[in-house]
């Protein structure tokens, strides 16, 4: 009998294992099932992609900005922030500010997301606002405002990083004085540090931290997660360019005219300069006349000779107007009255 009973439980045991695994291989089958589809959902409603194309701007547009991929544009125009689908060449979206002027706005680096901060001033002071505006979702959001400023006060930079989801902005106080704050994963507020008027701020993007080169061409980085500042040392003064999709920060050595003939390329969580990469260039430009894209390719702008350089693969690309954006895989230049963009291989 007890035999019978052991061998009774084994079959029990048996079966039970048997349904676990079938069990096990049905889940498996339909979480690889449901990944599969999101990939198709998400394909399914891409949208194009630009190559070349025009379009017509209004008199009196100004600060004209393109989106990552060349699929839409902003600009200001009668104090209202006009939204424009390049591809199908029409209007999306109107956003009208009654709190105050825009003084910054730019556009996420890898979705059609505008951010952007606007200045309020009454009897008490100023203030400022920072909202985002989502073009595929057609949602507007904002931050908690800073208040009780300077009249005057306004940011300068607004740097956002898409896989931390923290902000950072430079609010300028007045001719010599800044200041940098942050809006947490929570969108709560917070001060980082003080900055001179004329600092230039970039961010990382897997790491809570900021890059920034002072007046006098020193670089610092602010430690989001240990919140602490650091200098980064090196022998001579520096401009900070970028800081590229993998962390990799790109800054300018100075000559005694503030001119460029050399470009670092590093780790800025290092505490020195001295190992870093570096990219020599044919004669010395200014900072402005450089340009990294996300990537990382390092770009010089001839502006007299209408001409973009690739630095490291001695290419050339010539472009016709005024040239206002250079994007990863696009151009962005104003002739006249028309916007054009115009799709490039930088390599």
């Amino acid at each position: 009998m007890r035999i019978k009973m052991k061998k009774s439980g084994m079959k029990i045991l048996k079966w039970l294992a048997v349904s676990l695994a079938i069990q096990l291989l049905i889940l498996m089958a339909l979480e690889i099932m449901l990944s599969y589809k999101g990939v198709v959902e998400v394909s399914s409603v891409s949208e194009p992609v630009i190559r070349n194309t025009s379009v017509k701007l209004p008199k009196g547009a100004s600060g004209v900005k393109v989106s990552h991929d060349g699929m839409y544009a902003a600009f200001m125009l009668d104090s209202r922030m006009h939204v424009i689908n390049l591809a199908q060449k029409r209007t999306v979206k109107i956003l009208s500010f009654q709190t105050g002027e825009i003084t910054c706005y730019r556009w996420l680096p890898d979705r059609h997301m505008l951010i952007f901060a606007s200045k309020m001033e009454n009897d008490d002071g100023g203030g400022i606002r920072v909202s985002t505006y989502d073009v595929s979702s057609d949602t507007q959001k904002s931050y908690p405002g800073i208040k009780n400023l300077p009249k005057g006060a306004h940011v300068t930079d607004i740097e956002l990083s898409t896989l931390t989801n923290i902000t950072y902005i430079k609010v300028k106080l007045g001719n010599d004085r800044a200041m940098l704050y942050g809006y947490n994963i929570m969108s709560n507020l917070f001060y980082a540090s003080d900055l001179d008027a004329s600092a230039v701020i970039r961010q990382m993007v897997y790491r809570d931290a900021i890059v920034w080169q002072d007046e006098k061409g020193r670089l610092h980085i602010w430690d989001g997660e240990n919140k602490d500042t650091r200098i980064i040392h090196y022998e001579a003064p520096l401009a900070l360019l970028a800081i590229d999709n993998q962390d990799m920060a790109y800054v300018g050595e100075l000559d005694s005219h503030n001119n460029i003939k050399k470009v670092l390329v590093g780790d800025p969580v290092q505490n020195t300069v001295d190992e870093w990469r570096s990219v020599d260039l044919k004669e010395a430009v200014s900072s402005k006349n450089l340009v990294v894209t996300s990537d990382g390719t390092i770009l010089e702008v001839d502006e007299e000779r209408s001409i973009i350089r690739v630095v490291e693969w001695d290419r050339q690309i010539e472009y016709k107007g005024k040239l206002i954006q250079v994007l990863d895989k696009h151009i962005v230049c104003i002739d006249r009255d028309r916007l054009i963009i115009t799709a490039v291989e930088l390599w």
